[in-house]
């Protein structure tokens, strides 16, 4: 029997770039770049003709989880919030940063906060769970809600 071989760890400038995505200092596509081969990813939702489905949102992870994971804070998720108020990003950097924090096995929500933890929790319901923040998490992704919506 073959034994598969072991998933290569990420490299110090590529958990370096994670990080700074984190906190929007690099974008999507140096992201991307900086991870080619070891974690690919596509965020459009295609619609698939002639039924119109949406295809959901894929990534293909092909490293070893990092330990420690590089921890997602409630103040990465206000800061990004904060710049998407003052118009600094749009409303799909937005979606895409949330998504890659989703998908990207690098990354772990706070333990201590339980909020967080339910988002990136592996029992978290299929369907939408709405936290008191106004964050919509699902199998789909996640979304902001604006206060009129909560």
């Amino acid at each position: 029997m073959e034994q598969e071989p072991e998933l290569p760890p990420l490299t110090e400038e590529q958990l370096d770039t994670l990080r700074r995505f984190a906190l929007f200092e690099v974008g999507l596509d140096e992201t991307r770049r900086s991870l080619a081969g070891v974690f690919d990813f596509d965020f459009e939702i295609a619609r698939k003709p002639p039924t119109g489905i949406a295809l959901e949102r894929s990534s293909s992870v092909h490293f070893r989880i990092p330990e420690p994971g590089i921890v997602i804070t409630r103040e990465h998720i206000s800061n990004a919030l904060e710049r998407k108020r003052f118009g600094l990003i749009s409303e799909r950097d937005l979606v895409y940063w949330a998504t890659m924090l989703l998908h990207n096995d690098a990354y772990v929500f706070d333990p201590g906060d339980e909020d967080l933890n339910l988002i990136g929790s592996e029992s978290r319901p299929v369907g939408p769970h709405v936290l008191p923040s106004g964050i919509v998490s699902s199998r789909h992704g996640i979304k902001f809600l604006r206060p009129k919506e909560r």
